[in-house]
């Protein structure tokens, strides 16, 4: 896997902003990790918003959500293995097994954000 100043290298070869075994500048460097940073951030934005949950005991996350943990709990969220068919982005997931009747698997690029409210 390429870390982020490798692809930046990569692109200004490929620009022909720098030559072979040249490396970018300082701030060629910084602009390449600020134009990387707002692709990400673009890419996550268009996948449309998550739905925020807030929870106090321990969960299994479902798809596209963000879980807000309430300030001193200790929760433990794990990661679902299945979630329902059907299902709203409020619906929690599973740990069984995606049967594909009533279960399915998590859909690629499925988000979970876990962070912490007041």
């Amino acid at each position: 896997m390429a870390t982020i100043r490798a692809a930046i290298d990569e692109a200004s070869r490929a620009l022909r902003a720098t030559g072979t075994g040249e490396d970018p500048a300082a701030d060629e460097l910084a602009a390449g990790l600020a134009a990387a940073q707002a692709l990400i951030l673009e890419l996550h934005e268009a996948r449309g918003p998550l739905r925020d949950l807030d929870v106090a005991t321990d969960y299994v996350a479902g798809e596209n959500q963000r879980v807000r943990v309430i300030a001193g709990a200790t929760v433990t969220v794990t990661l679902p293995n299945a979630v329902a068919i059907g299902a709203t982005a409020a619906t929690g997931g599973s740990t069984g097994a995606a049967d594909g009747a009533s279960w399915r698997a998590p859909m690629d690029g499925a988000r979970i954000e876990i962070v912490g409210a007041d």
